[in-house]
């Protein structure tokens, strides 16, 4: 089960693979543009609750800070195994800031990933949110960016990013 929660509707990416793989959907929104209204810890919290004695049960969580200490917590609640992923300077890896970006302040914006997949991943969702004429994607090691600044596509602002394993890298054009 895929517990996923975001502002909105359009923030949530790639339910369309996942429902191909047969992954079982939880989705909220803050706003109520998709499954439930408000935040996905509530859902969490019901499930852990209504689980059966004995259900070998693992939460694996990544997202905002403030959302991996309340999964945290309701996963301590209910006495399961947690795993949080705490890291401040992370891209999906898929696009989605870029592309939020480009929609958002109707910029061109390159994104960089280290997967050829992630990257075509990243090029169809810009496709289908309206943003491809504005959005550029490469896949290659962020790492090759710092090593290399004069054909690099970031600018100095974004060298953290380029310290994140998977993160996806932005020039705003």
């Amino acid at each position: 089960t895929l517990f996923y929660g975001a502002r909105r509707e359009t923030e949530l990416f790639y339910l369309d693979f996942f429902e191909r793989l047969g992954v079982h959907l939880v989705l909220s929104t803050e706003d109520g543009s998709r499954g439930e209204r408000g935040r996905i810890v509530a859902p969490l919290d019901r499930m852990l609750a209504a689980r059966h004695a004995g259900a070998q049960t693992m939460v694996y969580a990544c997202g905002p800070e403030g959302m991996l200490e309340a999964t945290a917590k309701v996963a301590m609640k209910h006495a399961v195994p947690c795993e949080v992923s705490v890291e401040r300077i992370m891209g999906c890896g898929m696009g989605g800031s870029s592309i939020h970006l480009a929609r958002k302040f109707g910029c061109r914006v390159t994104g960089v990933t280290l997967s050829p997949v992630q990257r075509w991943w990243a090029a169809a969702s810009s496709w289908l949110q309206g943003a491809r004429s504005r959005t550029k994607f490469l896949a290659q090691d962020a790492l090759h960016c710092l090593s290399r600044p004069s054909r690099s596509p970031l600018n100095s602002s974004q060298v953290g990013h380029c310290l994140s394993v998977a993160s996806t890298m932005l020039r705003i054009h």
